[in-house]
């Protein structure tokens, strides 16, 4: 009982074996090849211990198993199928990376995806067709600008460079905002 007087839960306890028949017939079981005059040899040399109450708990089995490094009956090493395991795992992964690669390139020549570098060649050719419009605009337009204002034509000239300024001053801030971040938010 705790100090709350409740009865605690018991805890789980560990397997154990009662015998060296019992560990046998445990490493038998698990796939091992040995004999029980070698398992009755390895506890004379203090390979397999027992605990203070004389059973043999299954880390102590498990710890017997690495020190006399039993094979199993296939020729294996203990732990091997898990290194198989990790391998298999390993190799799946590798195939799945190669196939989104694969795909990805299909993709990328079937035009689901377009170069980063190809959108900004893009972008700036569009933005050097703009440009080029917003002058035309501005010199064709130039006239019906400042009479529209009740201004002298003979200022053109200045009008026309003032906007062509501006026009600069606006292509200047658009080119230097940065690299532009095709990414999926």
């Amino acid at each position: 009982m705790s100090e709350t007087g409740q009865n605690e839960a018991p805890q789980a306890r560990e397997r154990s074996f009662r015998s060296q028949t019992e560990v046998r017939a445990y490493l038998d079981s698990e796939g091992y090849k040995v004999a029980l005059s070698t398992v009755n040899l390895h506890a004379k040399k203090r390979l397999l211990m027992p605990n203070e109450n004389g059973v043999y708990p299954l880390s102590a089995v498990e710890a017997y198993i690495r020190a006399a490094q039993l094979k199993r009956k296939d020729g294996s090493e203990p732990g091997a199928e898990d290194v198989l395991k990790r391998k298999a795992q390993l190799e799946a992964q590798k195939l799945a990376e190669q196939l989104r690669k694969l795909q990805f390139a299909n993709d990328l020549e079937e035009g689901r995806y377009v170069l980063k570098d190809q959108v900004e060649l893009d972008l700036a050719d569009r933005a050097r067709v703009l440009q080029a419009d917003l002058l035309n605009f501005f010199r064709t337009n130039i006239d019906d600008f400042l009479i529209m204002v009740g201004g002298n034509l003979q200022a053109a000239p200045q009008a026309l460079e003032w906007w062509e300024e501006r026009l600069e001053d606006w292509m200047d801030r658009y080119a230097k905002t940065g690299k532009i971040s095709l990414e999926a938010a």
